[in-house]
């Protein structure tokens, strides 16, 4: 059975025992890497009330007992023959995969069709691995959508893993086989606690690079894996809002999630996409206890048209308010600029960020030094009679206060300006520091985030 085989390939050998089978669907708990995690597999076929019973349950038996639940989906919709009871299956999914949100991670690989009520389910899971050639997820056939609407779905283009991952930001991962879809979620779970009341495990710290030498703090990449143990950085939706990047890495062999301005994009300026993505990030480390490392390089918020009627201005919102409710450690890097929006909003002690540090070169700043001056002498440099003079003279005034991180330091906005070498160290200390951390908050029973 082809859905057996998969569960056998993803977990550790001899390590699955079933627990719930009928036709189209096999599910169990097994281990991976010596974690223990309850797996479901389906065939391609329809989900019908019993189908989606087991599934559920399985969903439940993970939920109880602590530990990440991860499917392997593939599936053609509804059993129409059911009827309704086809539609209970499915909420009988939907309803356990909602009520295990922020208690189990929620993993899921994509190995084929997710078709009509199907394509409901990717969606609600924690991480979604899509592999090229094999994923598609459509809630109208091509028929429908071509006898109600006259538009053509070519399913192949329109509705494959690159576009899940890229424009639907439904996809955290797209991988070119399935043997490295199994491999990304095998690795993944390493990344992640059991549950909410756990930590993720520690593992051997791989030694880092030593010195930051030639590396251009504009490829926040390179300033990422400078930072982490070597070779332990995994990006999540690397091809959807690139002008930010995020992901699991290490220091010290502890979990961290990377939250970074991608400043070799759009300057790293703040746009609809990326903060989205950081949003979810955040609120799902804050959720399984998993610190978070923000490194700031950004000039503020990308202008445009299309940003402020797409909601940038809500987007941000959301990112503020990620940042302001999470009660895990959060530490955060200025490496190069912090102007305006972007000192505010990523990460900073105003949203409740525990250390913040700069690099000796950050820009640390309300706006661009040429606007502020701009701005602030507006009447003298339309009036003086040398205004190019005066502008110069006022960026000096202004450059030891702004363009240097001193100014900030002073007024106690960052704790301390260390070098690139002392990065990693001063994280590893900060987490020391911080891994008792506890808040309290107002009962209540849940925030409201603008979506």
């Amino acid at each position: 059975m082809v859905k057996q085989a998969r569960i056998n390939q993803l977990v550790d050998p001899n390590s699955f025992n079933p627990i719930g089978q009928v036709e189209g669907v096999f599910a169990g708990f097994g281990s991976i890497n010596g974690n223990t995690v309850c797996v479901f597999a389906t065939d391609g076929g329809g989900i019908g009330q019993r189908q989606g019973q087991i599934i559920a349950q399985t969903i439940q038996m993970a939920t109880k007992a602590g530990i990440p639940i991860i499917g392997l989906w593939d599936s053609s919709g509804i059993l129409v023959e059911e009827g309704i009871s086809g539609l209970e299956g499915y909420g009988q999914i939907v309803q356990s995969l909602t009520q295990a949100s922020g208690i189990v991670p929620r993993i899921m690989g994509l190995l084929g069709s997710s078709i009509g009520t199907a394509a409901l389910i990717p969606p609600l899971v924690d991480y979604l691995v899509a592999v090229r050639g094999l994923s598609k997820t459509y809630c109208n056939t091509p028929h429908v959508t071509k006898n109600l609407t006259g538009e053509i779905l070519d399913v192949e283009s329109m509705a494959n893993a690159d576009v899940q991952e890229q424009i639907l930001a439904t996809a955290h991962v797209v991988t070119d086989n399935e043997s490295l879809c199994f491999q990304t979620i095998r690795d993944l779970v390493t990344y992640l606690p059991s549950n909410h009341l756990s930590e993720a495990q520690k593992v051997d710290a791989m030694p880092r690079i030593e010195k930051f030498d030639g590396q251009d703090i504009n490829d926040t990449e390179q300033v990422v894996r400078f930072i982490s143990d070597q070779g332990s950085f995994m990006p999540i939706q690397y091809n959807y809002g690139k002008s930010m990047l995020i992901g699991f890495s290490r220091i010290a062999g502890q979990t961290i999630g990377i939250v970074a301005n991608q400043s070799n994009v759009n300057d790293g300026l703040l746009e609809i996409q990326g903060v989205g993505k950081a949003v979810r990030f955040i609120r799902f480390c804050n959720a399984f206890n998993i610190p978070i490392v923000s490194l700031v390089n950004s000039q503020g918020i990308l202008p445009g048209v299309s940003q402020e009627l797409g909601g940038i201005s809500k987007q941000v919102a959301k990112l503020v308010h990620a940042y302001s409710e999470s009660t895990i450690p959060k530490i955060t890097i200025i490496s190069g600029k912090a102007l305006g929006s972007s000192l505010l909003a990523m990460g900073s002690k105003w949203v409740g960020a525990d250390l913040v540090y700069a690099w000796p070169k950050a820009e640390i700043a309300p706006a661009n030094l040429e606007a502020m001056v701009s701005l602030l002498y507006y009447n003298q440099l339309t009036s003086d009679e040398d205004p190019a003079k005066f502008r110069e003279e006022k960026l000096d005034t202004h450059r030891e206060e702004f363009a240097t991180p001193k100014g900030a330091l002073l007024k106690g906005y960052i704790d301390q300006v260390i070098s690139p070498e002392e990065t990693a160290i001063a994280i590893n200390n900060g987490l020391y520091l911080l891994q008792g951390k506890r808040v309290a908050k107002l009962n209540r029973k849940s925030s409201n985030i603008p979506l």
